[in-house]
């Protein structure tokens, strides 16, 4: 069994978060774009049935995020492109 967080609990809220890493990505020269922030349990269990994702994911408990990070609009998928 899957035990539920609540997000209110947790040391810093997942929006403050993504807030900095938004500004810091900025700072880098970086673009960003948004996925999900939120997806229900029933989507989840879709995505899992279909394989395209799991069934207990973190976006159901508004937990998770997707971003998308650009570079000079270049969509960027490979983690070796990306500064550190």
């Amino acid at each position: 069994m899957i035990r539920e967080r609540n997000p209110r609990s947790t040391p810093a809220p997942l929006s403050t978060l993504v807030a900095k890493l938004i500004d810091w990505a900025y700072a880098q020269g970086y673009q960003l774009t948004a996925g999900e922030l939120y997806r229900p349990s029933e989507q989840a269990a879709l995505n899992a049935a279909k394989g395209s994702g799991i069934a207990h994911s973190l976006h159901t408990q508004r937990l998770a995020v997707d971003l998308q990070l650009f570079k000079d609009g270049t969509y960027l998928t490979d983690p070796r492109r990306i500064d550190r």
